[in-house]
């Protein structure tokens, strides 16, 4: 469902994509990160919030995304937030500062109550500066597998009192198979791939007997592009 259909356009609407973001107090910015502007909560709630119109052919279940380990330079680029950087300015909070763990907290509690669905997606994929800044002693000690998977039970607690299920995507759990059965089995996978192949087994398999649910996220190559990328998206669709 394109946004503009339930809350009207925005200010600058991102060409290419039926996302949109949300503007919340927990993250110290107005605008988007693709260059628009994001929705105010108010604009956002009432909708999702109604009840189904009897006409309406099916009921939509928006799933809010707020980055909660990766991808967070927007916030992070600022002093007020440095100390949670696992390298300065950068793009990755830290799991060994508790302030991580409130600066979560705060984002995840303002978008429980914006979004009435069963789920919250905590992103948490390519966080590639991990054990290079705060955590390298601790990546160097246990490995950079077990400091990235130990945070993620950490952050299922902490969301815990919302009653959602929690997703996450899983191209980097991917990479350390051998601890994925360490993970809460209440823990939801994204799993994705940017691009065609003939099998996505890679990313599916490492999750299997796990007891965790699994999402095929098929990627529709809309990054970086003024127009996504159809073909090769029906392909990774299919």
């Amino acid at each position: 469902v394109a946004p503009d259909t339930l809350f009207g356009a925005p200010s600058k609407p991102k060409l290419g994509s039926t996302g949109f973001e949300v503007a919340i107090h927990a993250r110290p910015m107005r605008e988007s990160r693709g260059g628009g502007h994001a929705y105010v909560p108010p604009k956002v709630r009432a909708p999702l919030h109604r009840e189904k119109h009897p006409d309406e052919p099916v009921a939509r279940t928006v799933v809010p995304e707020q980055e909660a380990f990766g991808h967070l330079h927007n916030i992070l680029k600022y002093e007020l937030y440095s100390d949670l950087a696992e390298t300065p300015h950068g793009h990755v909070l830290a799991p060994g500062q508790e302030g991580s763990y409130t600066l979560i907290k705060d984002m995840f509690d303002e978008l429980a109550e914006v979004f009435p669905g069963p789920f919250l997606h905590i992103g948490a994929d390519e966080t590639f500066e991990l054990g290079r800044g705060q955590t390298k002693a601790r990546a160097e000690e246990v490995g950079i597998g077990k400091v990235y998977l130990d945070f993620l039970p950490r952050i299922s607690s902490i969301l815990k009192p919302l009653n959602k299920r929690i997703m996450f995507w899983g191209d980097i759990a991917t990479e350390h198979p051998e601890m994925i059965s360490s993970l809460p089995k209440n823990l939801i996978v994204a799993s994705w791939e940017y691009g065609a192949h003939e099998s996505y087994m890679k990313w599916l398999k490492p999750f299997e007997g796990t007891g965790m649910k699994i999402f095929v996220c098929p990627w529709v190559g809309n990054t970086s592009v003024m127009v996504p990328d159809y073909e090769e998206a029906a392909y990774n669709i299919e």
